[in-house]
């Protein structure tokens, strides 16, 4: 989870929203063997719309990504004897390509191309999906930028590898990446919604993760079975799992549904489906929590609230409040971000204080440490070092800021992957990991 946080803080500071985001044109053709010219550009468009076999141009999805690298190339060649065929494009109802062939027409007449985005209703009408057990709901929202390409991301980790081994670690990322998309096709991540149950324990409770952007549901279905998830049927609606504590409902092309638990039995798959189906869950019916949702600001990049339950108050930091809010607000090259926790007794909240500082200070020392060998936590461990509690009476409030290009934090992910052969079958794809593992964590 501490690789996803990271990604998401870099994807929130403009990391690019799209799986392709983070391939550059130059090493997907690079590792196609294909020289960059308008000319060839436009003559991939034609081959990759006609090609029907398996061979040469891979699957469908390999093909729906030929052409979406090919139509960013041609945007970035910038020549007008493009238009011609990315006009055709726009109409298109494929996944993305009208989009890909707006913005590189915009890019060749040099003009402004906005990005399709969800509204603050639908990033709302997410948080209402959410079931009445929650103890705390997280929204982040996305936000579009230059994105951090497989080349970008080896120089930000390349102070950690061994001398000589970047070359190899690029190759390693660019294929990952290129397997990946060519297996379930382009990705878009708008924005993500969390509810986490308020009796968490080892043996209770579940979160659901709702994110919010444009897939393909079949080809991410396909490779869940692949990978052994199991389907069972909820009524009409079908939910995957991968494994005994994980369920996954493919609810539409712009949401999906991912819930976790210790059990299954903690699941709460039943109102989930019916919430995806009715457009309603039953968070509402949470009146605490909704009541303290609806007092915040939900229109800045992050956001969260929290009851404080007797399992949230296990964490001694937290025993002393009855409530905790984030807010934020996105300003010219950071993200301001504001939290109040409310209790009872000024003594006590002022002890959380002074313990919650102490552990932000032990955990920036710690962080600014690792960043020694690893500079992209230097990020992570300035946004440690900026926050700054203060007791007031039986209030506690917070402040921290996120500065600066965040986009190197996704380095961090990738580092699992450098250094390990990349394994294909006979078609090119890079097999799906067991969904069981000898050993858990």
């Amino acid at each position: 989870m501490g690789s996803w946080s990271m990604l998401l803080l870099a994807l929130l500071n403009g990391g690019g929203n799209d799986l392709l985001d983070y391939l550059s044109v130059k090493a997907y053709w690079q590792a196609k063997s294909v020289a960059i010219t308008t000319e060839g550009m436009v003559t991939e468009l034609k081959a990759a719309e006609k090609a029907e076999g398996a061979q040469p141009l891979g699957g469908p999805k390999a093909r729906a990504v030929r052409r979406l690298m090919a139509t960013r190339a041609l945007g970035e060649l910038k020549d007008p004897n493009a238009l011609g065929a990315l006009k055709k494009m726009v109409d298109s109802k494929e996944l993305f390509e009208s989009e890909y062939a707006q913005r590189a027409i915009a890019a060749i007449e040099g003009k402004t191309f906005k990005d399709s985005a969800p509204t603050a209703k639908e990033m709302q009408s997410d948080v209402w999906l959410l079931p009445s057990t929650c103890g705390a709901v997280v929204q982040a929202s996305t936000r579009a930028g230059k994105p951090a390409t497989a080349e970008e991301i080896v120089k930000a980790i390349s102070p950690s590898l061994p001398e000589g081994t970047g070359e190899k670690a690029l190759t390693s990322i660019t294929q990952d990446l290129i397997s990946l998309a060519e297996e379930i096709g382009n990705i878009r991540l708008h924005g993500v919604t969390v509810g986490i149950a308020g009796n968490v324990g080892r043996r209770s409770g579940h979160v659901v993760v709702v994110p919010r952007g444009l897939y393909d549901p079949d080809a991410v279905k396909a490779a869940l079975v692949r990978a052994g998830a199991k389907s069972v049927m909820f009524g009409q609606t079908e939910v995957l799992s991968p494994n005994e504590d994980m369920a996954i409902i493919l609810a539409s092309k712009e949401r999906l549904v991912l819930l976790g638990g210790p059990t299954r039995a903690e699941l709460p798959i039943g109102d989930m489906v019916n919430a995806v189906n009715t457009g309603k869950g039953k968070l509402e019916e949470n009146e605490a929590l909704a009541k303290l949702i609806k007092s915040i600001d939900t229109t800045g990049p992050v956001w969260a609230v929290m009851q404080v339950t007797e399992s949230y108050r296990e964490a001694s930091f937290l025993a002393p409040f009855d409530t905790v809010t984030l807010q934020s607000k996105q300003k010219e090259g950071q993200i301001d971000l504001s939290l109040a926790a409310q209790g009872k007794d000024a003594e006590k909240v002022s002890q959380a204080v002074g313990e919650f500082n102490a552990l932000m200070v032990k955990g920036s020392q710690e962080v600014s440490r690792e960043a020694q060998r690893m500079p992209p936590l230097k990020l992570l461990a300035d946004l440690l070092a900026s926050i700054k509690a203060q007791a007031d009476g039986t209030k506690a409030t917070a402040t921290a800021q996120l500065k600066g290009d965040l986009k190197g934090l996704l380095a961090i992910p990738f580092m699992r992957i450098v250094g390990r052969p990349a394994v294909r079958d006979q078609s090119g794809v890079r097999p799906v990991p067991p969904p069981h593992p000898p050993e858990r964590e």
